[in-house]
């Protein structure tokens, strides 16, 4: 019993080894100037090592990054928050959301829900709406120059297959910027959580630092980022994996 109550336990493990954005969930709208929030379930299995949480846009199939917002080492910090100040974005539309990627990440980049920043809630809709029912638009940064560029393990840099928050962690050790931004070859298509619904991971690094001259990496893409769908297939696959092997553990007794 105690070796099937072991298997359980480690089938678990393997089967949720990625961070879970948990907010910005779908629909939430932020104020430019105001708090940020972003929030998430760590990686239990300890694998995601550095961190970069990435400011997105553009539809499912074709991700946008606008810039890198936070990095943190997954292995060594407990948060599992950060705020920033809201960036002033066009349009104001729930067109928004942030991708988590990692050093060392077993599978694809994870995504939060699809948010808005606005002035006062001056919301307009988003300009796009896919058979499923999936909004989405294509937005910017106001000034492209506070832009902070992908990060390595960013589809969009490399071409790899790509509630409130209860705290907020005070970053210790400012990012740095990639050297060599503006990669745009041709990303994979990813298969994992969307945006739509997010689960993000823990902060201990520091706010991404901002260069000197604005940076615009190309999209990648992605099979389905953004819908409120990523969490019930999580769900859905844990419990399948469980059911197997508990069957695997009975017959073993």
């Amino acid at each position: 019993m105690l070796a099937a109550v072991a298997i359980l336990a480690a089938s678990l493990a393997l089967v949720r080894a990625d961070i879970e954005p948990s907010e910005p969930s779908p629909g939430r709208d932020f104020q430019i100037g105001g708090d940020c929030e972003i929030s998430w379930t760590p990686d239990p299995a300890g694998a995601w090592g550095l961190t970069s949480v990435e400011l997105m846009t553009g539809s499912n199939d074709q991700m946008i990054h606008l810039s890198t917002v936070y990095q943190f080492d997954a292995k060594t910090t407990t948060a599992t928050s950060y705020t920033y100040p809201c960036p002033d974005v066009s349009p104001h539309s729930a067109i928004y959301f942030y991708q988590f990627t990692a050093v060392g990440m077993t599978g694809q980049p994870t995504w939060t829900g699809r948010f808005s920043i606005s002035n006062n809630h001056d919301l307009v809709p988003p300009e796009n709406t896919e058979a499923d029912g999936t909004q989405w638009g294509t937005g910017a940064l106001t000034n492209p120059a506070l832009a902070v560029a992908a990060p390595p393990t960013s589809p969009q840099y490399s071409g790899a297959a790509p509630a409130d928050p209860a705290s907020t962690s005070t970053p210790t050790t400012p990012a740095s910027t990639p050297t060599t931004p503006d990669q745009t070859t041709d990303p994979a298509t990813p298969t994992k959580t969307n945006p739509g619904q997010g689960h993000p991971i823990p902060p201990v690094g520091g706010p991404a630092t901002a260069p000197t001259s604005s940076q615009d990496s190309s999209a990648a893409e992605s099979s389905t980022p953004a819908d409120n769908t990523g969490a019930a297939s999580s769900l859905r696959a844990s419990m399948s994996a469980l059911a197997l092997v508990g069957a695997v553990a009975l017959a073993a007794l």
